[in-house]
C-alpha cells in the first residue's frame, strides 16, 4: 500500500513539473503575430448587403435602408468629393463594394497545426477616375483559415479617417482546442508550450485557449 501511495505521489509530482516547465518555456519565447498577405476583393452589392444583415443582425430590407442612409450621409458630408453617380462601369463616378483583408498567423497549436485568421473589413468606395474615397467601412469580421482548433471572435471595431481615405481596424479573439484528459501530458503540454492556457474542464474534456490580439491595422487607399 505504501509503495502504491509513493508511486501515485511521484506521478503527480512529475506531472506538476512537466506543466510548470511547459508554461515557463512558453513565457521565455517571445511571440508576435505575423501578417502573411493582404488582398482586395470586389464583391456584389447583394453579397455586401448580406454581410450587413449578418453583422448588424437586421433584416435584408433594413440593411438596404442602412446602405442608402450611409451613402446619403457621405454625399451630404463631402459635397466637394461627390460627383453625379451614373451607371456602374461608366466613366463617371460610381460606387464599389469590397472586402479588404489580411491574413494573420498566430503560431502553432499542436502536431504541426497552426493558427491563421483572415481579418476582413467590408467597405463601400466612391470611385471617380483615379480618385477613391471610402463611403463607409463596417467593423471587421474574422475567419479561420487553418485547422485543429475552433475560432471565436470577441472584439471588432473600425474607425474611418477624415478625409475618408483610410481606416483603422481592431480585432481580437481566441483559438480553442478541446482534448481528452488522458492527453494532458502530451498534447496539453504542447499546447501550453505554444501559448495556450488550460481554461476549464468539463468531465474528462480539457479546454485550452489562446488569446489572439490582432496588430492595429491602418489601411490607406493612397499608400
Amino acid at each position: 500500500m505504501k509503495k502504491l501511495i509513493i508511486v501515485v505521489l511521484a506521478t503527480l509530482m512529475i506531472s506538476a513539473v512537466l506543466f510548470t516547465n511547459a508554461t515557463a518555456s512558453c513565457k521565455e519565447v517571445p511571440y508576435n503575430p505575423i501578417v502573411s498577405k493582404r488582398q482586395i476583393e470586389i464583391v456584389s452589392r447583394t453579397q455586401f448587403i448580406k454581410r450587413i444583415v449578418k453583422s448588424e443582425n437586421i433584416s435584408y430590407s433594413k440593411a438596404l435602408k442602412y446602405d442608402a442612409e450611409m451613402t446619403k450621409k457621405f454625399e451630404q458630408t463631402h459635397p466637394d468629393l461627390f460627383r453625379p453617380i451614373k451607371t456602374y462601369g461608366s466613366t463617371s463616378g460610381h460606387y464599389e463594394y469590397a472586402y479588404i483583408s489580411r491574413y494573420v498567423y498566430f503560431g502553432y497549436t499542436y502536431g504541426g497545426n497552426y493558427i491563421e485568421i483572415r481579418q476582413t473589413v467590408p467597405v463601400k468606395i466612391y470611385v471617380y477616375g483615379s480618385f477613391r474615397s471610402f463611403v463607409y467601412a463596417q467593423n471587421p469580421f474574422t475567419q479561420s483559415c487553418s485547422g485543429g482548433y475552433t475560432w471565436y471572435q470577441s472584439y471588432n471595431h473600425t474607425d474611418l479617417g477624415s478625409p475618408p481615405t483610410q481606416f483603422t481596424a481592431l480585432s481580437s479573439g481566441y483559438a480553442e482546442v478541446t482534448i481528452d484528459s488522458s492527453l494532458a501530458l502530451s498534447i496539453g503540454i504542447e499546447l501550453v508550450g505554444n501559448g495556450f492556457s488550460l481554461t476549464f474542464t468539463q468531465g474528462s474534456t480539457y479546454y485550452y485557449r489562446k488569446i489572439c490580439d490582432f496588430p492595429v491595422w491602418t489601411y490607406n487607399l493612397y499608400p
